[in-house]
């Protein structure tokens, strides 16, 4: 999960019987809001917050590793970003300023995203 602005979220993980893409979010009042689910069901991803928006990337959807960031704005709405530079999963995240750093997983690649 990862906080931004005004709201925590929380996004995809496992079930127990198979991977998630259910997006939860969660004001300063913890009024559970709904929006859009993840592009993809997966587990062993990593979230980051920079400039008020929150990036879910990478993962493991049960059968692959993915590349996929999904982001969403201040308001909660999913926007389009550019993918990692590989896909992986198991990754750390960090964010300082509006910039969130994101790797390595199984790599020593780390991705850099700067909230604009």
């Amino acid at each position: 999960g990862s906080a931004s602005n005004d709201f925590a979220l929380f996004g995809g993980g496992n079930t127990g019987s198979a991977t998630s893409g259910v997006v939860n979010a969660y004001s300063k009042t913890l009024t559970r809001s709904i929006v859009s689910n993840l592009s993809s069901n997966r587990e062993t991803l990593t979230s980051a917050s920079c400039g008020g928006f929150t990036l879910f990337a990478g993962g493991y959807t049960g059968s692959a590793t993915v590349d996929t960031v999904d982001v969403y704005n201040p308001s909660l709405v999913k926007i389009s970003i550019s993918n990692l530079s590989l896909a992986r999963s198991r990754m750390s995240s960090v964010s300082f300023h509006n910039n969130a750093m994101i790797g390595p997983g199984w790599s020593t690649v780390i991705d850099v995203y700067q909230a604009n």
